[in-house]
């Protein structure tokens, strides 16, 4: 089918061959593309895995940033190329990529199609200029050399990454959005996202939903009236039957284009606002004499309320029913209000952690209350947990990690388990367990504290050995919780505060 790369006046033909000249002679991730006057395999095979996820990546990129988002049905089966039976989707318009869907529910009562223009960000439309004119054509060029009929593309946008369907399908595009949002308390799906975002729109972007129809203009001084009525027509009648740009479709003139142009710029530039004042390094976060200000429960709590368009969410059933004993968990922000109030001195930062954290001399172990763990010692520990559990980013994580690398941390092959029952310390989480009474043993599963007794070969049943007290409950804790690095040690729990 035809696209703007065959369209002669565009020089975009045969650009696969100044891709081909490069590629002779130049490496992928450290290996060669050819050698010796053939592609090799392995190499080749993984620049061709590569362009997948470029594509995958890109869909991703196209979805949240392009303006509102559509359905997925329509956003996964794009057209860069015309066919016999449909138009393509990709269009260039004064310099910019616009993708065109064309919604044909009403043409059977009114003979008329609906149009949605999506305006790509600068950025992202030269992205995929570049893609579609030498990306494309040179990973087709490779998938014929290697006799890989798998890899040869067709006419959409975002092909289908196992190569079993045409295009992308809908399951595989909330993976996709799924990966890129992995790090959100709630990862994105495709009908999430559109839930999120029109709900964003029509609290924070008033001016995306104002109902305007530009066949009727409101205003009795605008232009388009004022034409009409000097040459006897409604403006309606004015904007689709009269004076029409041929090279449109009679429902997609100038006028509905600059709307939608018009709709994707407030939705990029409300985006782009937000992305620097709350998610840019130094954008949010201030560190005044040591000490850290963070307004991530702030930004959470204003991302919740423009992410929910009802708060009949909020009464569903769980999907887990919560217990006393094992509630469900949940990622939370860092609090930063269980320590004292006030900014710490350079001497008194050598003693004390930072506000959200416990520092315990005793053991020289540090605890964060928001998780109620312990974080090991090391930068690259530091990072982890700051960054990846409470999404702390660039000055406002690194004036905490310098904070805490002032601490006097043992690490933990060091730390001595404690013999016998000790009180709990304060700040890491107790845990209900099973104890064997026979040997030092603790475990939170039933299941497992019977399998355990039975090792024994006491000669009656688990079931009568605890009736005979050879085990019972207990409350543990652990300096470690990741596998394979579990050791618990009894404790008397700490007093509940009263109320």
């Amino acid at each position: 089918g035809w696209c703007f790369l065959d369209k002669p006046e565009n020089n975009l033909a045969g650009t696969y061959k100044a891709m081909a000249r490069r590629a002779w002679s130049s490496s992928f991730r450290g290996q060669a593309l050819a050698k010796a006057g053939h592609w090799l395999p392995g190499p080749c095979l993984a620049y061709l895995g590569a362009g997948v996820e470029l594509t995958t990546m890109g869909f991703s990129a196209s979805h949240v940033t392009a303006g509102l988002p559509g359905r997925g049905t329509e956003t996964t089966s794009i057209r860069f190329r015309n066919t016999k039976l449909a138009i393509r989707n990709v269009f260039i318009c004064e310099g910019r990529v616009i993708v065109i869907i064309s919604y044909n529910k009403a043409r059977a009562s009114n003979n008329h199609a609906f149009y949605v223009v999506r305006y790509l960000p600068d950025d992202l439309d030269s992205s995929i200029f570049l893609y579609l004119a030498y990306i494309r054509p040179f990973l087709d060029f490779l998938a014929n050399q290697l006799e890989l009929p798998q890899y040869h593309s067709n006419e959409f946008l975002f092909p289908d990454p196992k190569h079993k369907k045409r295009h992308l399908t809908s399951i595989q595009a909330t993976a996709a959005l799924r990966n890129l949002t992995q790090d959100l308390q709630t990862p994105w799906t495709i009908s999430l996202y559109r839930q999120a975002a029109i709900a964003i729109a029509k609290r924070y972007i008033s001016d995306l939903i104002k109902k305007r129809n530009f066949y009727y203009p409101s205003d009795a001084s605008t232009p388009v009236r004022m034409i009409a009525a000097g040459v006897g027509h409604h403006p309606r009648t004015l904007l689709k039957d009269y004076a029409i740009d041929r090279a449109l479709p009679a429902r997609l003139q100038p006028e509905l284009l600059e709307m939608y142009r018009q709709l994707s710029t407030l939705w990029q530039s409300w985006n782009q606002q937000y992305y620097e004042e709350y998610c840019l390094a130094g954008a949010s976060n201030v560190v005044k004499d040591g000490d850290v200000v963070d307004d991530s429960a702030e930004r959470g709590r204003y991302l919740a309320d423009a992410a929910t368009p009802n708060s009949s969410w909020q009464n569903k059933r769980p999907a887990i029913p919560s217990s006393s004993e094992m509630a469900p968990k949940k990622r939370k922000g860092l609090n930063i209000s269980s320590s004292s109030s006030g900014y710490l001195t350079p001497e008194a930062a050598a003693t004390e952690p930072p506000k959200g954290f416990i520092y315990n001399a005793e053991y020289q172990i540090l605890i964060c209350v928001t998780c109620e763990s312990i974080i090991h010692p090391g930068r690259r520990s530091f990072y982890q947990h700051l960054n990846r559990k409470h999404r702390l980013m660039g000055p406002a994580c690194k004036a905490y990690m310098e904070r805490l690398s002032i601490l006097q941390l043992r690490p933990l092959k060091e730390l001595a388990v404690p013999r016998g029952k000790v009180a709990a310390i304060p700040g890491l989480r107790v845990h209900r367990a099973f104890r064997c009474n026979i040997c030092p043993y603790f475990t939170t599963r039933w299941a497992k504290i019977l399998d355990h007794i039975s090792t024994h070969k006491l000669g009656v049943s688990p079931q009568i050995a605890w009736e005979m007290g050879k085990m019972g409950k207990c409350y543990v804790q652990t300096f470690s919780s990741a596998k394979g690095l579990i050791v618990y040690f009894e404790v008397t729990p700490l007093p509940s505060p009263a109320c």
